[in-house]
């Protein structure tokens, strides 16, 4: 692992770890749906602290977000919360490695071949990392795996699996009306 990446986190992942001063509530305020401006105070002080690299991208279009997941070696995602995995999917269709975490929705977005972690435990983070970057071979065994298994999620499959459903109801509903017009 390169030296400026471990000195990242090594000043990420120390005792009084940054996860532990922020708290994700603080980031949206659920009335108006704005940025908190006390949340990136908050997170510019920890980012002045702990001498860490960080740039806020807004309005990047969808072909430039491939490119900046195509960019990482890893994607990390510890996440408490998840709607639905979104950036894990679209990490996995970036074909970028992804660790996250084994809670919410996450393990369903992110397939059997992504690297699932405790996102309330240090070690077991560090030790996911440490282990995919000193493995190139796996890395690249688990973005084919990962490509494989986020086409589930391509736009013709989802249409595909709907109309399944539509026809399925409208199957088991014509049997019913039968049955019931026949009795």
């Amino acid at each position: 692992m390169p030296k400026r990446l471990k000195n990242i986190l090594r000043n990420q992942l120390k005792e009084d770890r940054i996860a532990d001063q922020i708290s994700l509530k603080e980031y949206i305020d659920p009335f108006t749906g704005k940025k908190n401006k006390k949340y990136f105070q908050k997170i510019n002080q920890l980012i002045k602290k702990y001498k860490i690299e960080v740039s806020f991208l807004e309005n990047v279009s969808m072909e430039e977000l491939a490119g900046i997941y195509k960019l990482a070696e890893i994607f990390i995602y510890p996440s408490f919360f998840e709607g639905f995995g979104i950036p894990v999917i679209e990490a996995l269709f970036s074909e970028t490695v992804v660790i996250t975490s084994n809670t919410s929705c996450l393990p369903e977005a992110g397939g059997p071949d992504s690297v699932y972690i405790n996102p309330e435990n240090v070690d077991d983070i560090k030790a996911k990392i440490n282990f995919l970057w000193d493995n190139e071979s796996e890395r690249k065994r688990r973005v084919e795996k990962g490509l494989q298994f986020v086409q589930k999620f391509n736009d013709e499959m989802i249409a595909e699996e709907v109309m399944k459903v539509y026809k399925d109801l409208l199957n088991h509903k014509d049997s019913k009306s039968f049955t019931k017009n026949t009795n």
